[in-house]
C-alpha cells in the first residue's frame, strides 16, 4: 500500500498478491482501499490480514476472494499482521484494542483494551498478536506486553 503506520496516503490504496512458491508467478491480486502493512496469517486455506481502514479481512488462499471484513475499533486502523489458529483470530487496533474473532464467520467474540487505563497514548499499538502455547501475545503503546490464556468462553 501507500499509507504507512502513522498516516494514511491522500489517494490511498493497499493490495495483497499470492505468488506460486515453486515459480514466483503471480496467483490473484486483492485490492483494498488503504494498506495492509503487517503480514498475512494463513492456516486450512484462510488468510488473514489487517487493513488500515479498520478491518480485518479474511480471504480464500485459492483465489482471494474475500470470505468476511469487519471493523474491530470503528475505524481505528489495524496496522500489525493478525494471529490465525483453527478457530480463531488475534488482531490489534491502533488504538489499544485486542479483537478475538471467529475465523470462519468474523463475528467478534471478544475485545480486551490493553493500552494502560488512563492513558490512552497517541493510536500507536500496531504490534502483531501472536499465539505461543496455548497464550496470546500481544504488545500496546502504553500497556506494555501481555499474555493471556484462553479458556473454552472466549480469548
Amino acid at each position: 500500500g501507500n499509507s504507512d503506520v502513522v498516516h494514511s496516503a491522500a489517494n490511498a490504496r493497499g493490495i495483497v498478491v499470492a505468488l506460486d512458491k515453486k515459480t514466483g508467478k503471480r496467483l490473484w491480486t486483492r485490492d483494498f482501499s488503504d494498506a495492509v502493512l503487517g503480514g498475512v496469517a494463513v492456516h486450512n486455506g484462510i488468510g488473514v490480514c489487517g487493513v488500515r481502514t479498520g478491518e480485518v479481512a479474511a480471504l480464500s488462499e485459492k483465489d482471494g476472494s474475500v470470505l468476511w471484513r469487519v471493523h474491530i475499533s470503528g475505524d481505528a486502523p489495524v496496522v500489525g499482521g493478525c494471529a490465525l489458529t483453527a478457530d480463531r483470530v488475534y488482531a490489534l487496533s491502533n488504538d489499544g484494542f485486542l479483537a478475538v474473532l471467529d475465523a470462519r464467520t468474523g463475528k467478534i467474540l471478544e475485545k480486551l483494551y490493553v493500552d494502560a487505563q488512563g492513558d490512552p497514548g497517541k493510536g500507536l499499538s500496531v504490534g502483531d498478536p501472536q499465539v505461543v502455547a496455548g497464550e496470546v501475545i500481544v504488545g500496546s503503546e502504553t500497556g506494555g506486553v501481555r499474555a493471556f490464556v484462553g479458556n473454552s468462553k472466549g480469548l
